[in-house]
């Protein structure tokens, strides 16, 4: 999972693109009728081939598993960061038409929603299904990736839809070299920094990201929002 400010069709491609680097090209994406999805569907077309059933689209609403994680998700780990946002709101901290706010309030949170989605991520691939024999899904993914290995090696796999594994599959130091440099293309930004490379790097060190929880998302708000304004003011004051 990776926080993202929109949904464009681009910024999703992208995310597939590097997870399939990571974990490998699914068998099959299954996806409702969006138009996020576009890309998404023609990546697979493109790599497993239009007569191969590599993409399944339908109501999400059908897709019970995904539907029933969404709901694991916003409850265990996002509700809370909901909450406080509606509260910041209500009371007036946050005016969610404004777009400083805005860019202040990504600017604060959104590492802190990439950290509590690892977590969650990480809770989810180590939890035991029951009916898999209370494997976890880390476990099923390896144990599968090595047997199609082993079916791979055997000559077994002659057609050129079926996923042929890179030699350093199980290489995390060859998987880092071709993950990390698609980190950096995840970052989409919504709303135009109203600072200078200067003035947002002065930022940062006043307002950390990495440093932000749960019980000080308020506080550092207010603090990111204050020096906006007093950059901005002082800016124009010598313009003047």
């Amino acid at each position: 999972m990776q926080v993202s400010d929109n949904n464009r069709s681009e910024t999703v491609v992208r995310l597939l693109h590097a997870a399939r680097l990571k974990w490998g090209l699914p068998a099959c994406l299954r996806i409702d009728r969006g138009g996020e999805n576009v890309l998404a569907t023609d990546y697979l077309f493109q790599e497993r081939g239009t007569h191969y059933r590599s993409v399944i689209a339908g109501k999400s609403v059908h897709n019970q598993p995904i539907e029933r994680q969404w709901k694991d998700a916003k409850e265990l780990c996002l509700q809370p960061l909901l909450k406080e946002f509606h509260d910041m709101d209500s009371c007036g901290v946050l005016q969610s038409e404004s777009h400083l706010d805005l860019f202040c309030l990504h600017f604060v949170v959104t590492d802190l929603f990439q950290r509590t989605l690892v977590d969650y991520v990480a809770s989810w691939n180590n939890h035991p299904i029951r009916t898999k024999r209370c494997k976890t899904p880390m476990q099923l993914y390896i144990n599968g990736m090595a047997l199609l290995k082993e079916r791979q090696d055997a000559g077994e796999f002659q057609n050129e839809n079926v996923l042929h594994l890179p030699k350093g599959i199980f290489d995390t130091e060859y998987l880092e070299t071709i993950v990390g440099p698609f980190r950096a293309a995840r970052d989409v930004t919504k709303y135009d920094c109203p600072l200078n490379a200067i003035e947002h790097a002065e930022l940062k060190e006043l307002v950390d990201p990495t440093k932000v929880e749960l019980g000080n998302i308020r506080n550092q708000f207010i603090l990111a929002k204050n020096f906006v304004v007093f950059t901005i003011h002082h800016r124009e004051l010598d313009m003047a």
